[in-house]
């Protein structure tokens, strides 16, 4: 299950959130976004949060460390916390205030990543796809993917290449044992069910691991639950470029004391679903949209001695928000 839509695991990291961004939620299981959206989404983070900006939460906000409240925000639902500042909280807070938090932590899932890995590289549906030397051929028009498994050692589309995604009913299982580079490019999950699972096995020092820049990754109906990448705690990647549009869920969670995936958000742009993992920095004007179907999906769908992770974050820990000009 997954009970908020903003979840941070780790003790050890602060999460701030600033002006400018718009945090909301929708449910795919009812419709797209722009027929169920509302901004009513909870808030929970281990260690400590600052509102530091007029922000309105429309839910429930639960802080294992201290709360830090400046700038007149408003929360709608609950607060609980281990300290905050101001004490009492109650011109901020519409609903009941107490310092009786409890927040759980994550699993990772790098012992998944790898076992996938092993299974992948060795029994694949590589030769009825357009795989040629662990790369992907033909995506400078279009190249597809259908139901199966495959084995990568590398994606790299670039200035218009457009990769299909085409489960139907079934399922692709895809492994990247190296970087994920979308430049520029179109990924698009095709077809009303199916679901597409991507596993990235890189933790090269000095590269991100998955860089998405002013490209679009779609799923029809906003349904995020149907496009999953999970990525090492250990992991970094990148989201740039003012134009770009991100469906699914980028799966990197830490643990109690390690973060998980460092992840990078520069200038505006839009994110549907979930954001898994360790979010150190937010350009202005952009929106991360939680998907609600989250909460009822399944985490791991792969067989895996890995425990199945139970709770998503949306962004966590460290958020700068950064100048329109950077």
């Amino acid at each position: 299950t997954v009970r908020a839509g903003v979840v941070g695991a780790s003790e050890a990291d602060d999460f701030v959130f600033s002006n400018n961004i718009e945090l909301d939620a929708y449910n795919s299981n009812d419709g797209r976004y722009d027929a169920t959206n509302t901004s009513a989404i909870d808030v929970e983070v281990a260690g400590n949060l600052t509102f530091n900006n007029s922000i309105t939460i429309d839910g429930d906000v639960t802080v294992g460390k201290h709360l830090q409240i400046d700038n007149n925000p408003t929360i709608t639902g609950n607060a609980s916390y281990g300290s905050v500042d101001p004490d009492p909280p109650d011109s901020y807070v519409d609903g009941w205030y107490n310092d009786n938090s409890s927040v759980g932590g994550l699993d990772d899932v790098d012992g998944l990543i790898d076992a996938r890995t092993v299974t992948l590289r060795q029994s694949n549906d590589n030769d009825d796809a357009p795989i040629s030397g662990g790369t992907l051929d033909g995506c400078d028009s279009t190249c597809t993917l259908s139901a199966g498994s495959y084995y990568l050692e590398e994606i790299d589309l670039t200035n218009g290449d457009r990769l299909e995604l085409r489960p139907g009913d079934e399922r692709i299982e895809l492994v990247v044992n190296g970087t994920v580079n979308v430049t520029k490019a179109t990924i698009a999950l095709d077809g009303s069910s199916g679901r597409v699972n991507v596993y990235v096995n890189s933790e090269r020092p000095g590269v991100k691991d998955v860089s998405v820049d002013g490209s679009t990754v779609t799923v029809p109906g906003n349904e995020s639950d149907r496009l999953w990448w999970y990525v090492d705690k250990d992991g970094s990647g990148e989201f740039t470029g003012g134009n770009t549009v991100f469906h699914g869920v980028v799966f990197g969670p830490g643990t109690e004391t390690e973060p998980g995936f460092d992840t990078v958000i520069r200038n505006s742009g839009e994110y549907y679903g979930a954001l898994v993992a360790d979010v150190n920095s937010l350009g202005q004007n952009m929106g991360l949209h939680y998907d609600r179907a989250l909460r009822d999906a399944e985490t791991v769908t792969a067989s895996t001695t890995v425990p199945s992770v139970t709770f998503l974050v949306a962004t966590s820990y460290v958020v700068e928000v950064e100048s329109e000009s950077d």
